[in-house]
């Protein structure tokens, strides 16, 4: 009998695969991630009674402990290593969100919301930099992108039983979604401790701490990045207020469009980002994204002219236009930061790379609820603006500079080819 023959070259590229646990851990981390969002400024005022004024303040200190948590934290990655910081930090996320469904104050809800909130920006780049620990740029653009569409659906699915619990309308139904969301976060550290050790934390102790300020070109790509992704901060925030206060549009559309921008981005994103491996091809996409931001703001005044079906086809197409743009600018984005980030400090780089979002995020809903007060300017002025941006994308170095540190030599488009063959479309993830 003729024992079965080994492919070496079949097992290598097994061996390459991300382990499937971490998008387990990230999908699982973006269903308790959403079960807050769309949930905690109700169950603040409903469950602990807090007035919307304190509502705020509370959210409020979250999101700015948010920013500041981010690179801490990825420091403490690269000190302890992955595996035992994502445990850590999932636990520690569990904790808080257990004191949120205990808060029965302003001062237990703060205590809870601010420690929650230092961890929300700090653990998504852990996972990424676990879900590429020892692959290069070209070949950590396919499995990033498909851990992002995962979560996207994970924020989604994280919504449902929050309106189960509004429909409710009981202390033990609001309750009840904090704690599961604790529980979520336990399995997420139970998940982590079972990642294989990676070699990447280990190789960032050995290099020492990184300079961030040294390398220009990672910093421009994450500004215009912060800059870009203003977009999808003004497709939800934005839209919501133009569509309910400017506009004749039945309120039902708002709902709709967060339907259609969740649906095209889990469906969309692993596609659309194929490609992006080349340092030209993502640098194209971030200047692409950035025309179809300036498209999508120049048009969404329309929708508050003309009657019946126009307006609701014309806020359709702005829905369209900006989750396109926010499908390119993440995707080609991430590809160039990659490009200029050493594997020695993933930790680091991918943390403050994704903080230029969390600053989006937190600067975001005032210049856009200040703007679009201006109506149809407030757009145009959106409009310019994203054109800026985007025509300053294209001074983005492709290759690290003289005085960075470069990622491993490779021929990018070759690996981009072996990244297509290691991962064939429709695997699963």
């Amino acid at each position: 009998m003729t024992a079965p023959k080994h492919h070496p070259s079949a097992r290598t590229d097994r061996e390459k695969r991300p382990p499937r646990r971490i998008y387990v851990a990230g999908f699982l981390d973006a269903i308790g991630l959403g079960m807050y969002l769309s949930f905690s400024a109700i169950y603040l005022n409903q469950s602990v009674g807090l007035s919307n004024y304190r509502v705020a303040v509370v959210l409020g200190t979250a999101g700015v402990a948010s920013v500041l948590g981010a690179i801490p934290i990825a420091r403490f990655a690269d000190r302890f290593g992955l595996r035992r910081a994502l445990a850590a930090l999932f636990a520690a996320r569990a904790l808080s969100y257990a004191g949120l469904g205990a808060a029965t104050n302003l001062w237990t809800a703060l205590v809870a919301a601010a420690f929650g909130g230092v961890l929300n920006r700090g653990i998504g780049p852990l996972v990424q930099t676990a879900l590429i620990a020892g692959r290069d740029q070209a070949a950590a653009v396919g499995p990033l992108a498909r851990l992002r569409a995962l979560r996207n659906a994970g924020m989604a699915v994280g919504a449902l039983p929050t309106g189960a619990a509004v429909a409710i309308g009981e202390q033990w139904a609001f309750r009840s979604v904090m704690v599961a969301a604790a529980v979520i976060f336990l399995s997420c550290a139970a998940v982590a401790l079972s990642l294989p050790e990676d070699a990447d934390a280990v190789a960032s102790r050995r290099a020492g701490r990184p300079r961030l300020v040294d390398n220009a070109a990672f910093l421009k790509v994450t500004v215009l990045y912060g800059a870009l992704t203003l977009s999808a901060v003004l497709l939800g925030v934005g839209m919501a207020l133009w569509i309910t206060q400017q506009t004749d549009l039945p309120p039902w559309i708002v709902s709709a469009n967060y339907v259609i921008n969740t649906v095209l981005v889990v469906a969309l994103q692993t596609r659309l980002a194929r490609g992006s491996e080349s340092p030209l091809r993502a640098r194209r996409m971030m200047i692409g994204g950035g025309v179809l931001a300036a498209t999508g703001s120049a048009v969404a005044p329309l929708s508050a002219w003309g009657s019946g079906y126009a307006p609701i086809v014309v806020a359709v197409l702005v829905v369209v236009l900006m989750t396109g743009a926010e499908i390119y600018v993440v995707a080609g984005g991430t590809s160039l930061a990659l490009v200029h980030t050493p594997q020695d400090h993933r930790s680091t780089y991918l943390a403050t790379f994704n903080l230029a979002f969390g600053v989006a995020t937190v600067i975001g809903p005032t210049l856009i609820s200040v703007s679009l007060g201006l109506g149809s300017v407030g757009w145009l002025a959106w409009a310019v603006f994203f054109a800026i941006a985007s025509v300053a994308a294209r001074t983005v170095a492709l290759t690290p500079g003289r005085n960075e540190p470069s990622p491993p030599e490779t021929d990018r488009h070759s690996a981009g080819a072996e990244t297509a063959r290691r991962e064939p479309e429709g695997e699963s993830a």
